[in-house]
Order: C-alpha cells, then structure tokens, then sequence
C-alpha cells in the first residue's frame, strides 16, 4: 500500500518473460509498470484506490482476470503506439478520466462499469479499443453485490452470468472452473451444535461469466463461537475470518477438519481474497484465526493461510491454555504460526 510504482518489470536487452501471478496493490500511482519485452502475463491481479491500473511503455502483455477500481485511469503508456495490452475478464469499475492513454486495449468478457464514454472509447491521444462480449453499465447499482470486503460479485440472477465466450486464454478457462463470481455467505454464532460445513458457492465450471473472479469463500465470519459441539469442515470449504479471529472453542467443543487431496480446506482471513484490506498489518493485538481452549482439534488437507504480517497478527492458534489434541496431518501453513 502507499507506493509511486509498486513493481517495476524490465525487460529491454534481456530475454525476459514475466508471468505475476495473484498480486494485489492498494493505493498506488503506478501498480504495475512494464517496459519490454513481449508476451507477459499479468494474473488473477487486483489494482484498487490507485490513479492508473497498468502502465506499459514498448511492450505488449496479457491480463487474465483482473480487478481494477477506483481509478484516475485503467491503461496508460509514456510512449504512445508502442504497447498493446489484451484483457479477459477484467472488471473496470469506477474509472473517474479515461480507459486508454496512448495504448490500445482488447477487452474479452470484461465488465465496463461507470467508465467514461465507454461505449465510444474515452481516451486520452492514440488509444482504441476492441471489446468482445463485454458489457457497459453507466452506474453499478446491481451490477455488482457485496460481502465483508468483496465488493465485485455478481447477484445471483445477474445477466452477466455464463455471458462470456469461451474463445479465450486456455490457461485462463481451466483456472476459471474453480474461481467464483458468487459471493460466500455470513456465518453467524453462537454454534451450539454439530454442524457441517461444505462447499455452497458455485465454481465457474460452465459458460464463462463476466468480469473478474475470485478465489472461492464459502463462508465468512468473525469470532464465531462454537460451544460443545463439533464444527467439521468437508470437501474443500474454504472459510474467512476477519478482526477478531474467525473460531473461538470452548473447552468441551471439537473441530474436524477434513478436506481431499485435491481440494483441500482452506481456512484463512478475508483480505487473502477480498480487495478492500481494513486488516492494519502494524495491528500488534490480532486474535488468532483459531481460539481454542480444550476438545479435539483434528486437521487432515486442510490449508490455513494468514497474509504477511508482525508475529502478533498471524497467529493460527491460541493454545496457551489448551487441555485438549490438536493433530494435523497433510496439511499445510502458510504465512501464520502456532507455539504449541
């Protein structure tokens, strides 16, 4: 966050190839700036609150699912007539001047919303644009819908469900069958008896939809207690927490965590997959994910994933007093930690 150019890609005498993969920048001038080089890729990105999205110069890329909001400008080069940039299901909300400076986009499936002009072009100097099965809105009003910090979902009934063509990247309609462009739903406490999580919000497996995607919540909420009773979690579920913490379990409450191989369970905080991130990482009094106090914590391909942080605000478990097991097997830890 904060920053004039967040990530700066050279690519002039040198044979380089760039493909970034699941990046997020918040408040920036420049989020991503490229110079050189052909055939860079620019993956599942989210550029949010900054003044331009992509800035280009002598180079042409591609983005494959890509979040821009609340910007001055969505493509820009310093040179003009010397950058080419192709975008598949991107969605461009809230852009205040121009879609275009000086470049030439070709938008595929993409969401245009409360972008200047869009269905003539509204840019600045030598830009055009080619827009294929993409759809124009003047105002968001529902278009988008919204749960915790995601705010570019797609309402259930929206037109804008399997909208798209397939004739898109391959690499691109094989990610798109397990992203999501349906928002997760509000667990709400306490949880006083056994009760079984699975997978609910659909996966893009069929005719693609419009505009970005994300990578799948089926649940959100925070500091859900769970009192004697056993929460088991199935089948790839993925669940959000936020501040305070996601699960707090009393000394008589178990959680079973049983995912598959290839579709674990995820377990995490909501600003790994949201874009508007209210979590402060200089936060030194974060609860953890998991509060726990006693009963049978039993983890088996469960994923739990924390961003990066302080120490205090990425803690797994809270265990100091814990009378209880935990066992974790084929499972995996990212970011966070746990002092047992």
């Amino acid at each position: 966050q904060y920053a004039y150019q967040s990530l700066i890609l050279r690519s002039w005498s040198e044979t380089r190839l760039f493909d970034i993969n699941w990046l997020r920048v918040n408040r920036a001038m420049i989020p991503v700036n490229i110079g050189g080089g052909t055939g860079h890729k620019l993956r599942n990105v989210q550029f949010v609150n900054s003044f331009y999205g992509f800035d280009g110069n002598y180079t042409d890329f591609l983005v494959l699912n890509g979040l821009c909001a609340n910007l001055t400008g969505a493509f820009h080069t310093g040179t003009p007539g010397t950058t080419t940039v192709r975008g598949e299901n991107l969605t461009i909300s809230n852009v205040s001047d121009w879609l275009g400076y000086d470049l030439t986009p070709t938008l595929i499936n993409t969401l245009l919303i409360q972008v200047p002009s869009a269905t003539s072009g509204h840019y600045v100097g030598t830009s055009t644009t080619t827009l294929t099965n993409c759809a124009i809105e003047s105002s968001g009003t529902g278009v988008f819908a919204s749960a915790f910090q995601g705010n570019y979902y797609l309402p259930l009934q929206s037109t804008n469900r399997n909208a798209g063509t397939t004739a898109i990247t391959s690499q691109l309609a094989t990610q798109l069958k397990s992203l999501t462009t349906e928002a997760p739903i509000q667990l709400v406490g306490p949880i006083s008896m056994d009760t079984t999580l699975g997978p609910r919000v659909a996966r893009d497996s069929d005719q693609p939809d419009l505009g970005y995607h994300y990578a799948p919540l089926d649940y959100y909420g925070t500091n859900i207690a769970v009192n004697s009773a056993t929460l088991a979690l199935t089948n790839g579920v993925a669940v959000a927490g936020g501040y305070p913490g996601l699960f707090v379990f009393n000394s008589s409450a178990n959680l079973s965590s049983v995912g598959r191989p290839e579709a674990m369970n995820r377990l995490t905080t909501y600003n790994t997959v949201q874009e508007q991130d209210t979590l402060s990482i200089t936060n030194t009094t974060t609860p953890p994910l998991l509060l726990l106090s006693g009963g049978n914590i039993a983890l088996r391909f469960t994923q739990l994933s924390l961003p990066a942080a302080p120490n205090a605000s990425r803690q797994v478990f809270s265990s100091s007093n814990f009378s209880g097991t935990i066992s974790l097997m084929d499972s995996e830890l990212r970011g966070g930690w746990w002092k047992a």
